[in-house]
This record gives structure tokens, C-alpha cells and sequence, in this order.
């Protein structure tokens, strides 16, 4: 085989190894369980999820985030918001605070399903341990939310 060739399948077959315990490692993100808020308004429990009414918010108290922080934020969602544009908000610490992103919850049209994974990237990288708060615009229902420090597919 070509020397460059080679070289390169170990270059590639290094960075695969440096990359995947990144990529499963589970210290990368800062999991909630959505069943166990501390607070909230306009909100009910589902079996394994919760619904937020228009205009709901809940209180998640006391998540970890780990000293390196997390940079982004997912929920796996399920809206029957076609009409018009809605957002999830997430303030830490207070509601009054600024939103450290803000996500679409749109359903597209067409789409064969409700249920969808949403997420965005925060306004900067949040480490320590803080309150969550989740405001919906509209209803719908949160089966799971994390933050991470990792762009997942």
C-alpha cells in the first residue's frame, strides 16, 4: 500500500478513538427528568411525560451542568402547533432572567408525526449547578430535556 495512504487510515483510525468515549460518554450532558420538577404553573403529568399549557412554565431545581459546561439544549417534544410559530424558552436561575435560548416548536406541515426532538444552542456556556425553567408559548408535551456540550444527530 502507498505510504500517504497509510498514514492517513492511522490518522483517521486515531481521531475515531479519541472520539468515541466524547461522543457516549454520559458527563456530557446533564439529563432531567421531566417528572420531577420542583415548581410550576399550567402544567399536568402524563404518564412518562408532562404537558405545559399555553403560556406553562416548570422549575427544575438544582441541575448539574459539571464544571466544563454545556452549550446547547434538547427536548424530545409533541406539538400540534401548525399554525404559527412557538417557542420553548429556558431562563436559569429565575424566570425574570434572560433566556439562554429559545427553540422552534412548529410542527411542519405534512409532518407524519408530533413528536420531535428540538434544540439550540445556549448564549454561553453554562457550568455549576443552577434552577431550570421551561416556558412554552403554546401547548405541548416534554418527554425529555438535556443539555449538552456535544452536537448530537
Amino acid at each position: 500500500m502507498d505510504k500517504q495512504f497509510k498514514l492517513f487510515t492511522l490518522i483517521i483510525g486515531m481521531m475515531i478513538v479519541v472520539a468515541i468515549p466524547r461522543i457516549f460518554a454520559t458527563d456530557n450532558q446533564a439529563d432531567i427528568d421531566v417528572m420531577k420538577y420542583a415548581e410550576a404553573s399550567c402544567v399536568t403529568k402524563e404518564d412518562n411525560l408532562i404537558k405545559l399549557e399555553k403560556n406553562g412554565w416548570v422549575k427544575y431545581a438544582d441541575v448539574d451542568f459539571g464544571k466544563d459546561g454545556k452549550e446547547r439544549f434538547a427536548a424530545k417534544i409533541y406539538s400540534d402547533n401548525e399554525l404559527e410559530a412557538s417557542h420553548i424558552k429556558v431562563y436559569i436561575d429565575s424566570k425574570e432572567s434572560d433566556e439562554v435560548t429559545k427553540v422552534n416548536t412548529k410542527v411542519f406541515e405534512d409532518q407524519l408525526y408530533s413528536y420531535q426532538v428540538v434544540s439550540g444552542d445556549l448564549t454561553s456556556s453554562i457550568s455549576g449547578v443552577h434552577d431550570v425553567y421551561i416556558y412554552s408559548e403554546s401547548e405541548i408535551k416534554l418527554q425529555w430535556i438535556k443539555f449538552t456540550d456535544i452536537i448530537e444527530f
